[in-house]
């Protein structure tokens, strides 16, 4: 008795740690599927890798709505990282139609006004996005999306030359980074003052930022943002003659994003460095970096992106015009079929008093004309008496005529 006690004790357990296992080995497996929630956080560090291992554990045709949108999300902020512009703001798009959230959708329309920008030298984002933008970071009252948004607005005045306006916007960012203890933040836009600076010819207090903002980065080990604090400082150098030093500046610049694939700015690079081996009287190394230049720029095809970008936008805001043109028909529509019954009625109204009226009018003129007859004929029975009269004064005038010229003729 106690053996068979003890052996159902042993199978108890061995089937509680075969269930144990079953779960675990299936929380296991669950934890494996990385869910698209993770998409944005996984955008915002630039991490490719994972988010293409998110895109192929899912199919899209079986997602719900909002999942298609962190799926289109996430596939669209892929093909931007490899320069499949056209492609990428497609899926954008596709990710904005589907997301009923306001962070999806603000991340959605922030990489297409990175496009916009990309695409082309001193472009600027669609208006409609940049105020979509600033509408949802100032309802979310989120600090860090209100000052992405102002960054295009700044943008836009230093594309326009309205460097005033621009400094004035980034005051603001520094204000709500300061307020909110915003460090990443606050260092983007201290670079960005730099540059303001330095496009107004302040050229101490733009050095001030500049070096101020490099030591930033550095210490946090960014290379990215190290080289385009590096490149700043060396326009910097170049404006106030420091050819060589904006040349080693360049070059170690290009040299710390070779291996990020992050052609835009290695193509920029290239160009600046060509400029500054011609200031800095290095005529064969600019002749050089030039070539690269040209063979560069040449694989990017800039100007037919751009333009299929501008009409990718002009259909899609189009589309959005013709769908918000169709919601207010479909709500004014019971009103404008009540005012077409008040119409109808109106009119049925109108129709009835007329024809009632046309038969009053023809009923008096009808009894007009019956009156007239009346008096016609009355009158010429007033004729036709006065003329018998007359008729039968003549009869019998003659018959005296005769009567009086018989006893004449018989005398």
């Amino acid at each position: 008795m106690t053996l068979l006690f003890s052996l159902y004790h042993q199978s108890i357990a061995r089937f509680i740690v075969a269930l144990l296992f079953i779960c675990t080995s299936f929380q296991l497996v669950k934890a494996q599927v990385k869910p698209l929630d993770s998409v944005m956080s996984l955008l915002n560090r630039n991490e490719i890798p994972e988010l293409r291992e998110i895109v192929a554990m899912h199919d899209v045709e079986a997602l719900e709505k909002s999942d298609q949108a962190l799926y289109f999300l996430a596939t669209g902020g892929i093909k931007y990282a490899v320069d499949d512009f056209e492609n990428a703001y497609k899926d954008l798009q596709k990710a904005k139609n589907n997301s009923s959230n306001k962070r999806v959708t603000f991340m959605a329309n922030d990489y297409m006004m990175e496009l916009s920008n990309s695409t082309t030298e001193l472009h600027v984002a669609p208006e409609s996005l940049m105020r979509e933008n600033l509408s949802i970071a100032t309802q979310l009252n989120d600090p860090t999306l209100l000052i992405k948004s102002k960054f295009y607005f700044m943008f836009k005045e230093i594309q326009l030359g309205n460097y005033s306006q621009a400094q004035d916007i980034c005051y603001e960012m520094k204000k709500i980074s300061l307020d909110n203890d915003l460090k990443q933040e606050l260092i983007d836009t201290e670079f960005n003052l730099g540059t303001l600076h330095y496009y107004q010819s302040r050229n101490d207090s733009a050095l001030f930022y500049y070096e101020k903002n490099l030591a930033d980065v550095v210490a946090k080990k960014d290379t990215f943002d190290i080289a385009v604090r590096l490149n700043n400082l060396a326009m910097l150098q170049t404006a106030i003659g420091e050819h060589q030093a904006a040349v080693d500046n360049l070059i170690k610049a290009a040299e710390l994003i070779k291996d990020k694939n992050d052609k835009e700015l290695s193509v920029g690079l290239l160009r600046n460095i060509a400029d500054a081996q011609t200031a800095a009287g290095n005529y064969v190394e600019a002749i050089d970096y030039y070539n690269q230049f040209i063979s560069e720029e040449d694989s990017l095809q800039r100007s037919n992106i751009a333009q299929n970008l501008k009409e990718l936008q002009t259909k899609y805001e189009t589309a959005e015009k013709d769908l918000e043109n169709a919601e207010l028909t479909a709500k004014n529509l019971n009103s404008e079929n009540k005012i077409y019954l008040l119409l109808f009625i109106l009119a049925c109204i109108t129709g009835i008093g007329a024809y009632l009226f046309n038969r009053m009018q023809q009923k008096q003129k009808l009894l007009a004309a019956q009156a007239e007859t009346q008096k016609q004929r009355e009158e010429k029975l007033l004729r036709d008496q006065e003329l018998a009269g007359i008729d039968a004064m003549i009869t019998g005038q003659e018959k005296e005529r005769k009567k009086s010229l018989k006893i004449y003729m018989m005398i």
